[in-house]
């Protein structure tokens, strides 16, 4: 039989087959052991190669079916073709080697769709990680951009406030001073608040204002 002669010339290339009677068993040994490469027939018992066929494209698209028959047409090869056969042999099998290029052709292409699924998974999670990392440092040079940008209004407002403070701390000694005077000259009081009023209103560096205040202070003497 096909199926003894099949799994003998596999056993002796290395392969490990498994071997059942109809298709219903074929489908829960399927479901059990998960095999890298399924051969069936079209016509089996209980379940035929088409429905295990469907059912195990359905569960498993990546694992590789190969139809054995000896009755169809082009037309049904093209339809086993359509509803996920990979590869369709017919029978009787004269070269086994026709059976060995269908089997390393088809577990070739399993082992690069999966290469080539592994790769785009890992090239989209470097995709993932390389933007979440440049969004972490878009944050980060938005954080550092908004420091800056207080740092420099910061300074601005104290750099506005500065001349305020410049005239406050020379304007308040002398008029500590001129009014100092005014405890001794009690009857130059208001001269010299008025005086005061010219250093902080006018010109509070201007050394004639001083001189009148001094010159007032000898005049009372």
């Amino acid at each position: 039989m096909l199926r003894q002669a099949t799994a003998a010339y596999l056993n002796q290339l290395g392969f490990r087959t498994i071997g059942v009677g109809n298709g219903r068993e074929a489908w829960e040994i399927f479901q059990q052991q998960q095999p890298d490469l399924v051969l069936t027939d079209l016509s089996m018992p209980e379940m035929d190669g088409t429905e295990l066929m469907i059912r195990i494209v359905a569960e498993s698209p990546d694992t590789p079916v190969i139809i054995f028959s000896g009755i169809g047409t082009i037309n049904d090869v093209i339809d086993l073709i359509g509803l996920g056969a990979w590869d369709y042999l017919s029978k009787p099998i004269v070269d086994m080697t026709v059976l060995l290029h269908a089997v390393n052709k088809a577990l070739d292409r399993v082992a690069l769709l999966r290469n080539s699924r592994r790769n785009q998974q890992m090239l989209e999670q470097a995709v993932q990680e390389r933007t979440q990392k440049l969004a972490e440092e878009l944050k980060e040079r938005k954080r550092v951009e908004q420091l800056v940008l207080n740092a420099k209004n910061d300074w601005e407002r104290t750099m506005d406030a500065m001349p305020d403070l410049i005239a406050l701390l020379d304007v308040v000694p002398l008029e500590i001073r001129v009014k100092s005077l005014s405890v001794f000259y009690p009857g130059g009081k208001h001269e010299y608040e008025t005086l005061v009023q010219e250093l902080v209103n006018k010109d509070y560096n201007h050394t004639g204002v001083w001189t009148k205040v001094c010159a007032l202070r000898t005049l009372y003497n």
